[in-house]
């Protein structure tokens, strides 16, 4: 296997996973060869020159970087095979990360990396190239971190009512139907923010009406796939908190949390909601932002 491949056959409907040789890259692989295996997905390994904080100090020429980025990719792709046993392609490249995943994102299924790498800034919770990836991707984003507890492998998804949210509730079905698992799908609002579940709804005083509210609201965004996946059981939950803190403690007790890039109240042109990158910053589990 040629691990200093520089430009790929295809990744059209691949995971990209994003490895750098960090402890959190290194634990990503296998969830990047669980996803693939979900979404029955080729995998694609690359790294990148500069995704090292060493790089500078221990690498000065073009064949020093092939043996670094050869040493790094037969890592990882040992390390896939321990997991599942994909045959990954895989992409060594001199481009920075940043551009380099953002390039590949156009035609993949989704890029995969640990929540910090090597060039993380200290007491950071998610590193500077999955902050900007998240935000400019143009497929989905998968940002890895140790899941807090181990006792529910339940699919969370944000729901908000917007089409655009359908993307997140569609790849929170599809996962969980692969790994045999259910999804919750909460929906959540500050009750003192002036902010109701449904714009046409009145706003009153009587809480239990916006909770009914917000259920039928999720309820209804569940339902086609409900039908396609009639074995998946559906959790609904519509709570008055805040839907990034009610996300990001969801979280700490379930297997991964499902968000869309942009919700209902999102600005023109904004490229990620602040409900996501909320909730980037402060969950307990993986976090894919589904586009």
């Amino acid at each position: 296997m040629d691990t200093t491949t520089l430009v790929p056959e295809s990744v059209d409907g691949h995971v990209i996973l994003a490895f750098d040789g960090s402890p959190d890259s290194e634990r990503a692989v296998r969830w990047a060869v669980e996803i693939a295996q979900d979404l029955k997905c080729p995998l694609t390994v690359v790294t990148a020159r500069d995704l090292s904080r060493q790089w500078p100090a221990m690498v000065g020429g073009s064949q020093e970087w092939d043996d670094v980025a050869s040493e790094r990719l037969g890592r990882a792709t040992a390390q896939v095979g321990q997991h599942g046993g994909l045959a990954p392609q895989v992409i060594a490249t001199k481009q920075p990360p940043v551009q380099a995943l953002r390039d590949l994102s156009t035609t993949a299924r989704m890029v995969v990396l640990g929540a910090r790498g090597h060039t993380r800034v200290g007491g950071t919770l998610v590193g500077s190239v999955s902050q900007h990836l998240v935000q400019h991707a143009s497929c989905s984003v998968a940002v890895v971190r140790e899941p807090a507890s181990t006792q529910s492998r339940d699919v969370v998804v944000g729901v908000d009512g917007s089409e655009e949210n359908q993307a997140a509730v569609k790849l929170a079905f599809e996962v969980a139907a692969a790994r045999g698992v259910g999804v919750v799908a909460v929906f959540g609002w500050h009750p003192d923010s002036g902010e109701r579940p449904i714009g046409r709804l009145p706003l009153s005083g009587d809480v239990v009406d916006h909770v009914h509210a917000g259920e039928q609201l999720v309820e209804a965004a569940v339902e086609p796939w409900q039908r396609r996946y009639p074995g998946v059981e559906v959790l609904v939950e519509a709570v008055p908190i805040h839907p990034s803190r009610l996300l990001s403690d969801a979280s700490a007790h379930r297997g991964l949390v499902v968000v869309g890039s942009r919700g209902r109240g999102a600005f023109t042109g904004m490229l990620l909601g602040s409900v996501s990158q909320s909730v980037l910053a402060h969950a307990h589990s993986p976090v894919i932002v589904a586009r």
